[in-house]
């Protein structure tokens, strides 16, 4: 996962700012744990994601692939306006980190 972390600082870095990130699914390739490892690697290194900015994932069809629901051990499900359903990364340098 080279490419991820070079992509995000060159989006973070673009004015006007951002105001959030959306993952939107796959969030895996396979759904299986290790891949959810690496990508929560990148999203809880603040020195690529800053804490301050909101993360926000919504789940694809890979996601299901393994039929073990992987995502529930690194995810909470939550809803926002406008979008029926989202996975909110509780990320460590993120208030609300539960694992």
């Amino acid at each position: 996962m080279v490419k991820v972390p070079k992509a995000l600082k060159n989006l973070i870095a673009k004015q006007p700012r951002i105001d959030a990130i959306f993952v939107v699914g796959d969030i895996s390739d396979y759904g299986q744990a290790h891949q959810y490892d690496m990508v929560l690697k990148v999203f809880n290194d603040t020195t690529i994601v800053p804490a301050n900015l909101p993360v926000f994932f919504l789940m694809g069809n890979h996601d299901h692939y393994s039929g073990k629901k992987s995502y529930e051990n690194y995810f909470k499900l939550g809803t926002i306006p406008d979008v029926p359903r989202y996975l909110r990364c509780p990320l460590q340098h993120r208030s609300g980190y539960h694992r």
